[in-house]
């Protein structure tokens, strides 16, 4: 899309964004300001590298759940999700989870569509996070997450790491971050469909995913915070390497 044009459509984007946020209550998303200041947590994703030993270690520890991690059997302190793939095909057991879930993208926008009919499914009452365009067309230029999350193509710049950042976390760890398709897609073995289903997409999506990686890791380093990958092998290299077992 041409620059001239951006302004237009951030306006009807915007117009379209306002009617699934009727009943968006930002008061639940200030709350969680600052309450772990000064604090570390440890980021689970779902690529094959994840282990139950890795697990073992962080069970103590201020923890985030991401996608499809409810499989895991795992008591995440907190869980997120955007995807609207993941979304879809697995909401009710997302929903089940006894956590304190928090909601972007398509995810969010659903749920706030359909909140009575999952009410039978909800332990906790989500947290909804507005959108804010993509991190890597607008930049990190908005930090208060009452506003909303920018769309990074990966549910940690998603939602999980600006959460964090507005939690107040002095560090955070990553683990389960492999970031190829190289072999299996996930811990699980599921696998992610795309609409072009060929390594030139797939490498495509995660130059993408880095590039937004690398904008997030600017904006905690700048407050003095830090970002580790403790994930063993993977492609992730935007952030300094840690192995799990150094740190707990």
């Amino acid at each position: 899309m041409k620059l001239y044009n951006l302004p237009f459509f951030d306006f009807m984007r915007a117009w379209y964004m306002k009617g699934y946020y009727k009943t968006y209550e930002p008061d639940l998303v200030q709350a969680l300001k600052y309450t772990h200041d000064d604090e570390r947590c440890f980021m689970v994703g779902t690529g094959p590298s994840l282990t139950d030993e890795q697990l073992d270690r962080i069970r103590s520890e201020i923890t985030f759940g991401t996608n499809t991690a409810y499989k895991l059997f795992f008591k995440f302190t907190y869980y997120c999700v955007s995807d609207q793939g993941v979304w879809a095909k697995h909401k009710k057991k997302i929903l089940e989870e006894d956590t304190q879930l928090l909601l972007s993208g398509h995810a969010g926008r659903d749920y706030l569509l359909f909140e009575e009919t999952y009410k039978p499914y909800i332990v906790n009452k989500p947290v909804i996070l507005k959108d804010l365009g993509d991190i890597k067309r607008e930049g990190w230029k908005d930090k208060d997450l009452t506003h909303g999350t920018y769309w990074g193509n990966t549910i940690m710049v998603d939602c999980a790491l600006q959460v964090a950042y507005w939690m107040g976390f002095k560090e955070v760890y990553l683990i389960g971050c492999d970031c190829n398709y190289k072999g299996s897609h996930h811990f699980d073995g599921e696998r992610f469909y795309f609409q072009t289903d060929t390594p030139a997409y797939y490498d495509q999506h995660w130059k993408k995913v880095f590039e937004a990686h690398k904008i997030i890791k600017e904006g905690f380093e700048n407050k003095g915070r830090k970002i580790y990958n403790a994930t063993p092998g993977g492609d992730l290299e935007v952030y300094d390497r840690v192995k799990l077992e150094d740190i707990v």
